[in-house]
């Protein structure tokens, strides 16, 4: 069930909100963390990545002090947040809509809340120490869900009419703008429709199960009781409906192979010489639009752009994936993975995991570059994992292989944040 809380909030008064929030922290390179210093004193990122020896003690001076300043403060009643982001993609305007509240924490077997992809242990003992140190938990955790009938948007669609509280475009051209909702009556038709609704992370997996455990340990401390509030966690809530939820896919780069032959897959696939770079990228989505799956884009040093398209999707339901769904194998990049790179490159999962031979990116031309440079040999163009397909999939208990999704936007920390102490 969803709550609303009382947010700890920046005074817009004291700062320009612009300068002080920050991307989430899993995504600040060391660039991105020198400009966000420079920015302002007050940014987030002296919380959630602070780069001082003692990093998390420092994280939680900063805050204590912020507080005592008034530049951050908890608000004083309770509230729904609604986000709002205005982007583009390849000269298409989306606008996403996501709701801010509290979800009231369940581990996975409860099968409330599912994820999506596999968790690493560094990042979730980093999340639990700042936790710690700050007795708040910090980023929106992006998760989804189903609104078919709208309801959810129906109650909430009056709210974005009224002004916003602050809206502001970022450096990388995206509009954000913010609504703080204490109506009660809203929140409580919120928690009547959301009661019985289950819930998939999209991004912020580390920091869900960080929540978890962070309230095990509150527990053993003070005690389990149902209105404490380590009981709850922060989300940000898009619906799967929502046009403007966009994944980006993931595209594998490789070197320190020798370019294969690819006559070596015409028994799996039709394989099509293509001239350029765009048309390839275009009859990737074309695909995409027509539903086709095992829709694979090559490009190698000195063979060029070529557009693999599976026959039979059968031929991929008979290879890996043991104790895995149909849905599961037929995911485009288990099919690279299973009829191209395996047989072809000879790089198991294994393999690829302890390899430095094997980069990603999000980015068409960052691929296309990386490997025009000579820095890569050959590189591997992906179509985006369906939206029907994560929900499904999570849903059925599965996770997505590792670097299958990239949903963009992301969700700016800063905004608003739960303190918990």
């Amino acid at each position: 069930m969803i709550f609303p809380f009382r947010g700890l909030r920046y005074d817009i008064s004291k700062v320009d909100i612009k300068d002080v929030v920050s991307q989430p922290y899993d995504i600040i390179t060391p660039e991105m963390q020198d400009l966000y210093y420079k920015k302002s004193p007050y940014n987030i990122v002296r919380i959630i990545l602070n780069r001082e020896e003692d990093r998390y003690a420092s994280a939680g001076r900063y805050l204590m002090e912020w507080m005592r300043t008034g530049v951050l403060s908890v608000e004083e009643k309770p509230a729904i947040y609604l986000y709002e982001q205005l982007f583009s993609v390849q000269g298409a305007e989306f606008r996403r809509r996501s709701f801010i509240a509290l979800l009231k924490l369940s581990g996975f077997g409860k099968r409330v809340v599912f994820p999506h992809e596999y968790t690493l242990s560094g990042p979730k003992e980093d999340r639990f120490k700042l936790t710690m140190s700050t007795n708040a938990h910090w980023g929106q955790i992006f998760m989804l869900y189903d609104d078919k009938d709208n309801d959810v948007g129906c109650v909430l669609s009056p709210a974005y009419e009224e002004p916003p509280e602050f809206s502001f475009m970022d450096d990388d051209g995206v509009t954000h703008t913010f609504w703080v909702v204490r109506d009660r009556n809203i929140h409580e038709k919120i928690a009547n429709i959301t009661e019985n609704m289950k819930f998939v992370i999209a991004d912020g997996h580390h920091r869900y199960e960080t929540a978890l455990r962070y309230k095990k340990y509150m527990d053993t401390l003070n005690g389990s009781r149902d209105d404490a509030p380590w009981n709850y966690r922060m989300v940000a809530l898009v619906a799967f409906q929502d046009p403007g939820l966009q994944i980006f896919p993931i595209h594998r780069v490789i070197k320190g192979i020798a370019i294969p032959e690819l006559t070596a897959l015409n028994a799996q696939f039709t394989i099509v010489r293509v001239e350029t770079l765009e048309k390839l990228r275009k009859m990737l989505t074309d695909a995409m639009k027509s539903g086709k799956k095992g829709v694979i884009g090559i490009f190698g040093r000195g063979i060029g752009y070529y557009y693999l398209e599976l026959r039979n999707i059968e031929d991929a339901l008979s290879v890996g994936g043991d104790g895995h769904s149909d849905m599961w194998k037929q995911l485009d990049v288990n099919i690279l993975q299973n009829l191209i790179m395996e047989p072809l490159l000879g790089m198991s999962v294994e393999q690829i995991k302890n390899s430095g031979n094997i980069a990603y990116t999000d980015s068409f031309v960052e691929a296309n570059r990386m490997v025009e440079s000579g820095e890569y040999e050959m590189c591997f163009f992906l179509n985006p994992v369906r939206k029907e397909q994560v929900r499904d999939i999570s849903l059925n208990g599965e996770l997505l292989p590792q670097k299958s999704t990239y949903f963009y936007p992301k969700m700016l920390t800063g905004l608003v944040e739960q303190y918990v102490g």
